[in-house]
């Protein structure tokens, strides 16, 4: 309820991530209980209650006309114009109970009612960082200490023993993701890769933001997409979406030049929406 009047305010939250974290052996938590099922359904239900009632302001009026022509263009298979797709991003009331019943319809017809999830693990190598981003808590210097703890870097051993440790109780997948450590060249995300596929195989790793792979590609002087394809070689599955914004309006001043948005702009320019999909797609295996 706090997240919703700050965004009430500031209109600059665009996704709450509800994670039932587990209580791991060795960290800070390892001995706090962890939240009920229960209480996890009572923030989902508050969070959609408020977003309820914010965008259902009149129960009785019917969809617009336009909401479902495009609609059904969508679905046709035809391509929207970009005027299209803003006005759908902006529907409220019906139209929006319409559109997500589309693309609920959609999601049935493709995929059926089975939910899917894979087990993941975050192994975060280094929270030591050359930028210092106004609105980042997570970063720090060599000798930074506070409430969070201490400056740390991971070795490719600690690397491979936190996946061996995650496969032996059923995780599938790792992300990969830290600071910009100022050590830290093409060569070391490629090896962290390598340290968890020559750990586990078969595990599927989802890595590296886009201001680490710039980080990666520039230190050894090799365009973006050769550096993401020596990546996909090393054994990188896909890219997360961390850090991909691009800072705005009154969000701006707290970024700085060198920064992660202005590294997430290079990339878009440079690959699209789509980052480096295609190329991770490429994989010959």
């Amino acid at each position: 309820m706090a997240l919703q009047a700050i965004q009430g305010t500031h209109g600059h939250l665009q996704e709450l991530i509800i994670q039932n974290f587990k209580a791991k052996p060795g960290t800070k938590v390892a001995t706090a209980p962890e939240p009920a099922i229960e209480e996890q359904l009572w923030t989902i239900a508050v969070r959609w209650s408020a977003t309820a009632r914010k965008y259902r302001t009149d129960d009785s009026a019917s969809p617009a006309p336009g909401i479902r022509a495009m609609i059904k263009a969508a679905r046709a298979g035809h391509a929207l114009t970009e005027a299209d797709i803003v006005r759908l991003f902006s529907v409220e009331g019906r139209d929006l109970d319409e559109l997500i019943g589309a693309a609920d319809q959609v999601r049935h017809e493709s995929v059926g009612d089975t939910v899917s999830y894979a087990v993941n693990r975050n192994i975060n190598y280094t929270n030591i960082c050359l930028y210092h981003r106004g609105f980042c808590a997570f970063s720090k210097g060599r000798g930074s200490k506070d409430l969070r703890g201490p400056a740390y870097n991971l070795g490719l051993d600690e690397v491979a023993r936190r996946t061996v440790e995650a496969a032996a109780v059923g995780a599938t997948e790792v992300c990969l993701q830290g600071g910009i450590h100022p050590s830290f060249t093409g060569h070391t995300y490629l090896n962290i890769v390598r340290a968890v596929k020559e750990a586990v195989p078969w595990m599927h790793v989802h890595a590296f933001s886009p201001s680490e792979v710039r980080h990666g590609a520039s230190t050894l002087g090799l365009p973006l997409a050769l550096y993401l394809e020596r990546l996909r070689d090393a054994g990188l599955s896909k890219l997360p979406g961390t850090c991909s914004a691009c800072a705005r309006g009154r969000s701006a001043p707290m970024a700085s030049a060198s920064s992660c948005p202005w590294a997430t702009c290079t990339w878009r320019r440079r690959y699209g929406a789509k980052g480096g999909r295609a190329v991770l797609g490429r994989r010959g295996e």
